[in-house]
């Protein structure tokens, strides 16, 4: 089945390169550091669809070490390590923006963990069904799917690499409303490479 991505790989390169800012941080310092002085033992270093995702994963997801993660767009590997620290799974991750498997292998480097297992391909590409198919206990991505035309194709695709009893866990973000214009003002361009009708 062809989907049409509403992205491109120099788009990913670009985000990932160390020059390159998500827009949606570059006016966070100022009130970040008002709020911190205000209330320095609040949690500012999780937004609150971070909150709400790890309110949402540790209902249903257990610790165990035995047990593997993979993150489908995994650059530059926070979420990805975040999954590892708090439930002690085996993490992997698929990207196919080679900066961003530079960056997520050197944060996997950095935090004592197996650089190779960040997959450098094409989620969509037959290689991958072939050596993961059933393979992990946990797929997840995280503002992946809304950049497809056909959300549901790689929803199933996300499903192929689930072993029998698994958990899938797909974040998209919100961006409705007061978010919709937010992002309409700080990065026009990343409307068009959304899929709104999801």
């Amino acid at each position: 089945m062809f989907m049409l991505k509403l992205s491109r790989r120099v788009y990913w390169d670009s985000r990932h390169s160390e020059y390159d800012h998500a827009c949606s941080h570059q006016n966070d310092g100022g009130l970040k550091r008002l709020l911190r002085r205000l209330a320095p033992n609040a949690p500012w270093e999780q937004s609150v669809g971070e909150r709400r995702r790890w309110a949402v994963c540790d209902r249903y997801l257990r610790k165990d070490g035995n047990l593997r993660v993979v993150e489908i767009g995994c650059a530059p590997g926070r979420i990805l390590l975040s999954y590892h620290k708090r439930y002690g799974y085996e993490p992997w991750g698929i990207e196919y923006s080679h900066v961003g498997v530079m960056k997520s292998r050197e944060a996997f480097v950095s935090s004592g963990l197996n650089p190779n297992h960040i997959v450098e391909a094409d989620f969509f590409s037959e290689d991958i069904t072939e050596r993961f198919g059933g393979f992990f206990d946990v797929v997840t991505s995280h503002g992946f799917i809304e950049h497809f035309d056909e959300p549901a194709h790689a929803v199933l695709r996300h499903v192929s690499l689930l072993r029998p009893g698994g958990f899938l866990v797909v974040v998209i973000p919100n961006l409705l409303g007061f978010n919709y214009l937010r992002v309409r003002t700080a990065c026009p361009e990343k409307i068009a490479i959304h899929n709104f009708d999801i």
